[in-house]
């Protein structure tokens, strides 16, 4: 019997871990679609509109979250801390803040060039610079807090 409920325990585990990174998934391409819709409704305001419905679901997600945090104590977007599973999770998402940081400076340099012959570049090159900047503010606080450097781990090489 006991091993019948241990058996139940991991696979609770495992699933939970799979609820988790589907989650996760969803608040990251939800993310994503306000960064395009905002980039692009830099140059055509009618895509700004889009991003009103993501947004939503990102609220949604978070309360979702917090509220599954405080009175059942399942975390809804991140893994527990101290499980492999969040050490998997993390390793995602150092490997998707690195790659984004790689991808947001080469948008920095292109756009800061192109802002010189056209004043709409600059735009982009503000928002750009913005993300970078909040991506940086998270890396701090979670290498503070967690201590898992975020933007170019050691491990990730």
């Amino acid at each position: 019997m006991i091993y019948l409920l241990d058996l139940a325990g991991d696979m609770y585990s495992s699933l939970m871990a799979i609820v988790n990174y589907v989650c996760f998934a969803a608040l990251c391409g939800c993310c994503v679609v306000v960064y395009i819709a905002g980039v692009i409704g830099q140059l055509q305001h009618f895509y700004k509109h889009m991003a009103v419905a993501a947004i939503m679901i990102i609220v949604v997600l978070f309360v979702v979250h917090y509220f599954m945090l405080e009175n059942l104590g399942i975390p809804l977007l991140v893994p527990p801390i101290g499980t492999p599973y969040f050490t998997d999770f993390m390793h995602i998402i150092q490997y998707l803040a690195t790659f984004a940081v790689v991808i947001l400076g080469a948008v920095i340099f292109v756009t800061a060039l192109l802002s010189r012959l056209d004043h709409l570049y600059g735009h982009a090159f503000m928002s750009a610079l913005l993300f970078l900047i909040v991506i940086v503010i998270i890396h701090y606080y979670i290498n503070d807090n967690f201590g898992v450097p975020l933007i170019f781990p050691p491990n990730m090489w």
